[in-house]
């Protein structure tokens, strides 16, 4: 057993999936012997966006009476938010939140996250700021500015930013790109715009066409770089395609 737990979590940090699922299938009756190493293979999953996959192996933990943890839900909604399923991942996280499974801050960030990736900020800042019970963490309050910038609200997003990042001088690339895109067009707001360039630039992130878009706008240059008619996705809905979850581990 430990043997084969050594060898999967060895495959899946590589990125070979398709190798973990075939020991896992191999593996298959004993698959309770493997519970401490499904969530790095799942993360694998994920990573590789075979989201079906991820969900099969839950759904077979789940069949051979092992007790799932916080880190297999967590990655269930994970799942469920990439095969474009918001309803699964949004009640999962309701759940995970009402019926004392332990939810920790990645239970909401990854909740809050899915609901975005399908086009639903309303929900993303319900669990951002309405749910999580934690506070001050990086990863939930990313998830609550995005949820801001999709709202269009460019005054509570830079508000958000100005409390909750700028104290800390933090904030991801693609998390200050998306504020710069929010701030197009809002000259009330140049100010705040040009301190997020000049911070881009000092921290040697590089510009994106749509981030070196809403520059080269905001410094009122002529700019090279060709945006789609739809800026940013914030406002666009995700089509909900994809079947429901596999109860096969395989499919």
């Amino acid at each position: 057993d430990t043997a084969v737990q050594c060898l999967l979590q060895s495959i899946s940090r590589q990125g070979l999936w398709s190798e973990s699922i075939r020991i896992l299938k191999r593996f298959q009756p004993y698959l309770e012997d493997l519970t401490s190493v499904t969530p790095t293979v799942i993360t694998t999953l994920a990573k590789s966006h075979r989201w079906m996959h991820g969900l099969g192996v839950i759904t077979q933990l789940s069949k051979s009476s092992v007790a799932l943890d916080t880190t297999h839900y967590n990655l269930a909604i994970l799942c469920y938010g990439g095969l474009r399923q918001w309803e699964n991942a949004y009640s999962l996280t309701l759940h995970s939140n009402r019926q004392s499974l332990d939810a920790d801050v990645y239970t909401y960030a990854i909740g809050a996250n899915a609901m975005l990736w399908n086009g639903k900020w309303q929900l993303a800042l319900e669990i951002a700021r309405d749910l999580c019970p934690f506070e001050g963490n990086s990863a939930i309050a990313s998830a609550h500015l995005k949820a801001l910038v999709a709202s269009g609200k460019s005054a509570d997003a830079l508000e958000y930013f100005k409390n909750q990042f700028e104290p800390r001088h933090k904030g991801t690339a693609s998390l200050l790109a998306s504020l710069l895109l929010l701030l197009v067009g809002t000259p009330e707001h140049r100010e705040h715009a040009l301190d997020i360039i000049a911070t881009m630039e000092a921290r040697g992130i590089r510009f994106s066409p749509k981030a070196a878009w809403a520059r080269d706008q905001i410094l009122g240059r002529h700019s090279s770089e060709h945006v789609p008619l739809s800026i940013a996705n914030n406002n666009s809905t995700a089509s909900s395609s994809a079947s429901s979850s596999s109860s096969h581990l395989f499919e």
